[in-house]
């Protein structure tokens, strides 16, 4: 484990610090307040550390994808519940760990994440970009979105959401455009790696 990269984000300094002395001994740590203290790290890889208050607040891991920072994100509070864990591990987190605690628990989670945090990495990267790609579409071609999805033809589309073929059609290459590519098995390969899209399909 040696010769890694730690990033820790915590406005509690005494906290803050506490855990970087005990990752300096693995490797090299950069200490922020928030991700704009950031800028753009240059590491291959690395582990960011966000104090669960900042989980929970929701900015914090917005922002790291705002900004393309797709490291691993590791959790950390004191003592926290069962239900806490489960929860930031079904949500923006890659594993979680008790701190200030015991720092055989630590290094055991970051040797797991270590074994695993490449593929990891890589499906969060993915899913990111292409929910950033989904937003960018207005409400009605999430709609449409939607159906190239589901293997609908620009005419199956039309009557349900009650617009004419040539409308379809126009959405079909506004998506197209907004997706950066010509072909169809494209765009459907964006849409299903952006995930469930609950909060797209509703608005507008």
């Amino acid at each position: 484990m040696k010769d890694h990269k730690f990033i820790i984000i915590d406005a509690d300094y005494l906290t803050r610090n506490s855990l970087a002395q005990t990752l300096s001994r693995e490797g090299y740590v950069v200490q922020v307040d928030n991700v704009a203290e950031l800028g753009s790290p240059s590491f291959d890889k690395a582990f960011v550390f966000v104090a669960d208050a900042l989980v929970a607040q929701g900015d914090t891991c917005r922002e790291l994808q705002d900004a393309e920072i797709f490291y691993p994100v590791i959790a950390y509070g004191p003592a926290p519940s069962l239900s806490k864990v489960i929860e930031r591990l079904h949500g923006p987190c890659a594993g979680y760990v008790a701190w200030p605690g015991e720092e055989a628990e630590l290094f055991d989670t970051l040797a797991t994440l270590t074994r695993t945090s490449t593929v990891e990495m890589r499906r969060r990267t993915t899913e990111a970009r292409a929910r950033r790609k989904m937003a960018e579409l207005t409400p009605r071609e999430r709609q449409v979105a939607l159906g190239i999805r589901d293997g609908l033809s620009s005419k199956e589309l039309a009557i349900p959401l009650g617009i004419s073929f040539r409308t379809v059609e126009l959405h079909r290459a506004n998506i197209m455009e907004k997706f950066g590519t010509s072909k169809i098995s494209t765009v459907m390969r964006i849409i299903v790696e952006a995930g469930e899209m609950d909060g797209f399909e509703d608005e507008g």
